[in-house]
């Protein structure tokens, strides 16, 4: 396997706390136009969503989620640590996974934004997938995961897949 600079995890040496990222994705969602926006936290303080509300064509205000996903970073770092892409003392730490985390969110965020400012797509499109139901407690593509893909016309155990 080659090893050039995409082997390595984007954001992976930063040393930025989340606090701080966040207050910059907060930033430039509120200059985007984002209302509402708000932070939820785990059991012990630490940040783990940013809800906002976006608007779409017709004036209605969509909410949409965004998160890190702690346990799935910690198991990536480890994957990264046998291939000899990262040191050992990635494994287990749960700050560096919460700081690189919000750090990729970010560049996600700022490029999605661009898109929408290049008029490469809507702000529906780009968040669709995060667009959150809280009758239900999920998102748009939980929900579609839930039902198999079936409302875009996708179904694995029909494709053989």
């Amino acid at each position: 396997m080659s090893k050039n600079k995409y082997d390595k995890l984007q954001n992976y040496s930063t040393s930025i706390k989340p606090e701080k990222t966040i207050m910059e994705i907060e930033k430039m969602l509120s200059e985007f136009g984002a209302k509402k926006i708000m932070k939820e936290y785990d059991n012990k303080r630490r940040p783990v969503l940013l809800a906002f509300m976006v608007g779409i064509e017709n004036q209605r205000e969509i909410p949409i989620k965004l998160g890190v996903k702690i346990p799935q970073i910690l198991m990536t770092f480890d994957e990264e640590i046998e291939k000899g892409l990262l040191p050992k003392h990635y494994s287990g730490d749960v700050e560096k996974a919460f700081k690189v985390g919000w750090r990729i969110l970010k560049d996600w965020v700022y490029a999605q934004l661009t898109k929408i400012r290049l008029h490469q797509a809507k702000p529906l499109e780009v968040f669709l997938g995060f667009v959150y139901d809280d009758i239900r407690g999920e998102t748009f593509y939980e929900k579609l995961e839930k039902n198999k893909f079936e409302a875009i016309g996708y179904n694995k155990e029909d494709s053989g897949g």
